[in-house]
């Protein structure tokens, strides 16, 4: 389909064929205005600069053809306290859990865009995929202790026990997850 031809909401996933293909797609991802925060910056780098390398899979969120977010997913591992993993369902005994890994998360700031329709295709898809390949939960590497707050306060992610770069030394940054469906 033609960038061209939506006028719905569309999950494109982002590779180098459909990039050869259709060139309206690497303008649309060029226009892209993640807004002023840091971390909305550095994803929008991440998609132009390294998003075709394989190291994570975008997908789009365009609608009528303009992109209006996106996120992108891979393997990874969580180191879960002992108490996070009695509640997994089923529950789990080692802490080291095969996990999907949010890579990266951000929609326009535009005020009349709602981000829910792209997080619930983020998990939808991660469950999806956690179910083909054992993966136990959604993870995702906070950009700074500004977004670990928000991913918290607003969709109840957790703090593992894996350390990330980042953060104090009173509050480190971790890895953070959420229980997939």
């Amino acid at each position: 389909m033609s960038v061209a031809d939506s006028s719905r909401d569309l999950l494109v996933r982002w590779n180098a064929a459909l990039a050869n293909a259709e060139p309206g797609y690497v303008a649309m991802i060029d226009r892209f205005d993640p807004g002023e925060r840091d971390a909305a910056r550095a994803a929008h780098a991440w998609l132009v600069t390294d998003g075709l390398r394989g190291e994570s899979v975008p997908y789009l969120w365009i609608r009528d053809g303009e992109l209006l977010g996106f996120f992108s997913l891979a393997m990874g591992q969580i180191e879960l306290r002992s108490s996070h993993l009695k509640r997994l369902d089923p529950p789990q005994q080692r802490p080291t859990q095969p996990a999907v890994l949010l890579t990266w998360i951000v929609k326009t700031p535009r005020p009349d865009v709602d981000g829910e329709w792209l997080l619930l295709q983020a998990v939808g898809l991660a469950g999806e995929t956690a179910s083909t390949i054992a993966a136990t939960v959604l993870a995702l590497d906070p950009f700074d202790i500004e977004t670990a707050d928000m991913w918290a306060k607003h969709y109840g992610a957790r703090a593992s026990k894996t350390r990330l770069h980042g953060g104090t030394e009173e509050r480190p940054l971790k890895r953070m997850f959420l229980e997939l469906p």
